[in-house]
């Protein structure tokens, strides 16, 4: 996936000058009325390409804000999980977590979050919303990566990111953590909401 290129600016000095600035600068200088002009003329439009750039990145960075922070959450939880561990009592302890089917599961989970998350974010560091990027995966072949067709960007959830059979493999080894008695029970891909504001970066 290419990033979408930044054009390189031409007279960047001149960038900041109001179009009235910028032509009194220019002709206390003694160019030519029509050299001025062009001048002026590529700087207005590269002003122009630059709002427009900006509005783009806000938009861009919105539509993955509504992916990645419930992501983020989910991810956060996965990792206190991780971090919480019990012995075969139920005692807290410091020792790595007995129960290894609960660990496979919880760290199979939470290499699935980290790498989806790290595709999320590389495509919005390169400019692509989450449409661009889901044809981008469809044109390679690897339609099983991107949300179903019908879904637009703002109507998506993370989980739609996922393809059935890594779906199928994280819940087969949820649901083969040996049942304890008053512990919680983690089901994967819910479709929650939580987000981590501000968190797209």
């Amino acid at each position: 996936m290419q990033p979408n290129a930044k054009p390189r600016l031409k007279y960047p000095s001149y960038m900041a000058l109001s179009e009235r600035a910028l032509r009194d600068k220019l002709q206390s200088k003694g160019w030519p009325m029509t050299l001025a002009q062009e001048i002026i003329d590529i700087v207005t439009q590269q002003k122009a390409d630059r709002a427009n750039s900006q509005r783009r990145r806000r938009m861009v960075e919105a539509e993955w804000q509504h992916l990645i922070g419930p992501l983020l959450a989910e991810r956060k939880r996965v990792q206190v999980a991780l971090n919480y561990r019990k012995n075969d009592w139920g005692e807290q302890s410091p020792q790595l977590d007995r129960d290894t089917a609960r660990q496979t599961a919880y760290e199979a989970y939470h290499a699935l979050l980290t790498t989806l998350l790290q595709r999320f974010r590389t495509a919005l560091k390169q400019d692509f919303t989450p449409n661009e990027l889901a044809n981008e995966l469809r044109d390679a072949g690897k339609a099983h990566l991107a949300p179903p067709v019908h879904l637009r960007s703002r109507a998506q959830h993370w989980t739609d990111w996922v393809s059935d059979r890594k779906k199928d493999q994280i819940m087969l080894m949820f649901s083969s953590i040996p049942h304890r008695a008053k512990a919680r029970t983690k089901t994967p891909f819910t479709r929650d909401i939580p987000t981590e504001e501000g968190e797209t970066k």
